[in-house]
């Protein structure tokens, strides 16, 4: 005979190995992003960056325009990357692969003020109802000195997937990951029935 405390125990160990699973794969796929990151931050780059930042003129122009196309040559190599910023230590975007970026003012993001220190990882945020999720790291000079930070902004489409699991988790198979914003839960991730709706579910705490 099975007893109820038989059925809820294997129940709980099936779910807390279910969970430990989808965490594991979690941290393996922000992993990825740190690789990719390292990666596109490659000596060259850091070099590039600080020789850009002492010239003036057509001549920093010039470099600028050369660092940008370098940039978006290596960007499909990155999964999931939709743009590469190099932001200067005022907090300006002074080139990306994304020209509008370009110009634009990250001085208040914590994910820069991070990134000029020490490699960095943003919450997951909403901008216009699409999940985006930013790492950062310091660029150095050859001398070691911080010149600027280079951003990452994903699509966390991989996370989406893992989280979007429904295997075993409730009566409606759903979690759902919010932040709370005075006494609402404002969800990062879409509901598995309402998956275009994101930017409109509050729930109250």
């Amino acid at each position: 005979r099975i007893t109820r405390s038989a059925i809820e125990v294997e129940g709980i160990a099936s779910l807390e190995a279910l969970a430990t699973a989808r965490q594991t794969a979690i941290k393996i796929q922000l992993e990825n992003y740190k690789n990719n990151l390292l990666s596109f931050a490659h000596p060259n780059l850091a070099a590039e960056t600080a020789a850009m930042l002492t010239a003036s003129g057509e001549e920093r122009v010039r470099q600028e325009s050369i660092l940008a196309a370098s940039m978006k040559r290596e960007q499909p190599i990155h999964p999931d990357l939709e743009w590469a910023d190099i932001v200067d230590l005022s907090g300006e975007v002074i080139v990306s692969t994304d020209a509008a970026q370009e110009g634009g003012i990250a001085a208040d993001n914590p994910v820069f003020l991070n990134g000029v220190v020490r490699p960095s990882i943003s919450d997951p945020f909403i901008d216009q109802c699409t999940n985006y999720i930013e790492l950062s790291i310091p660029l150095n000079d050859t001398q070691g000195n911080t010149v600027a930070a280079l951003i990452h902004c994903y699509n966390p489409r991989a996370l989406l997937l893992l989280t979007g699991e429904y295997t075993g988790l409730g009566t409606t198979g759903e979690t759902a990951p919010g932040v709370r914003l005075g006494e609402e839960s404002h969800l990062l991730l879409p509901l598995r029935f309402a998956p275009f709706v994101l930017c409109f579910v509050h729930l109250p705490i």
